[in-house]
């Protein structure tokens, strides 16, 4: 999509979080600290503001430590390396690129509301 439309990965990764049925969020960095958050509808409270460094349980700073410039697998993290609302299941994919710039992708399950039929 990104190069069909010749848009930048954060332009397409905000469509994706806009326009996608999951609960996702995408956070980008510059050197492992936080530049921007973009929350879905539903994406719980993300407790990192802006230019603080990412929680070292996060797969983003294992990623930055790594060095390498790369894409890495969707992979559980703990909630808490980004929320401490009550969350099922959090996975994380990060892209590190250039210049120390990454975007990360979050999707959370959330727990089932037991009001809802």
């Amino acid at each position: 999509m990104r190069q069909s439309l010749d848009i930048s990965l954060a332009a397409a990764g905000r469509v994706l979080i806009d326009h996608h049925d999951e609960t996702l969020a995408l956070v980008a960095c510059h050197n492992g600290r936080i530049r921007y958050i973009v929350r879905g509808e539903g994406f719980p409270w993300i407790d990192r503001p802006n230019g603080t460094q990412v929680c070292g349980q996060s797969e983003t700073a294992r990623a930055f430590a790594s060095g390498a410039e790369r894409l890495s697998p969707m992979t559980e993290v703990a909630a808490i390396a980004w929320t401490r609302a009550e969350v099922a299941e959090l996975f994380e994919q990060v892209r590190i690129g250039r210049n120390g710039h990454s975007l990360t992708l979050l999707c959370a399950t959330l727990p089932e509301d037991p009001n809802e039929d």
